[in-house]
């Protein structure tokens, strides 16, 4: 089985097919957008310390606002394409069935922490909004600015986790035929 078979059969197991859709591909995009714009930050604040021996002083700032960006839209694309953590020793053991059910409880668990996550993360986004908090540095940055990708990644997290409940709910019942309930270390 080369790679790319493994890959695409990991993706089936997890129910969602890893297919991205426009939410995905929009979460890709500003992560993408996200490591651009820390590199070209960072290189700069490089450039300006060794050649003119002096800094803008916002990289760290900019920068941690990015690092915060690319980890929470990055959240939907690694549940869409199963990149989390799993128990591959325990589920295999299981016929497949049984492991359709322990992939839908485990995500309904998910969704759950997911959603309060959200709420929570939008009450924070919410409260900087309406205090006006600012950064306290050369750019004094209101702070529900670097918030919203924390409400905006969470949410496409939540959706791809109901994706992938919807998935597997249609995977309970047929049994794949090129699957085998071997432990694959892969």
């Amino acid at each position: 089985m080369t790679d790319k078979q493994k890959f695409a059969s990991a993706e089936a197991r997890e129910g969602n097919g890893g297919r991205e859709g426009p939410i995905e591909k929009v979460c890709k995009l500003l992560c993408a957008a996200g490591v651009m714009i820390m590199l070209v930050v960072i290189g700069e604040d490089v450039v300006s310390r060794t050649v003119w021996n002096t800094s803008l002083e916002i990289s760290d700032e900019i920068g941690g606002y990015m690092l915060v960006a690319v980890t929470f839209f990055g959240l939907a694309l690694a549940k869409t394409h199963g990149a989390f953590h799993k128990t591959d020793f325990f589920q295999s053991r299981l016929p497949y069935n049984a492991q359709v059910v322990s992939r839908i409880l485990f995500d309904l668990l998910a969704l759950g922490v997911a959603a309060i996550l959200l709420w929570q993360y939008f009450r924070y986004t919410e409260t900087r909004f309406l205090t006006g908090n600012t950064a306290p540095t050369k750019l004094a940055t209101p702070q529900w600015i670097p918030a919203v990708p924390m409400v905006l990644g969470m949410a496409a997290f939540v959706l791809a986790i109901i994706k992938s409940i919807i998935g597997n709910i249609r995977a309970f019942g047929s049994t794949p035929s090129n699957e085998r309930s071997t432990w694959n270390s892969d």
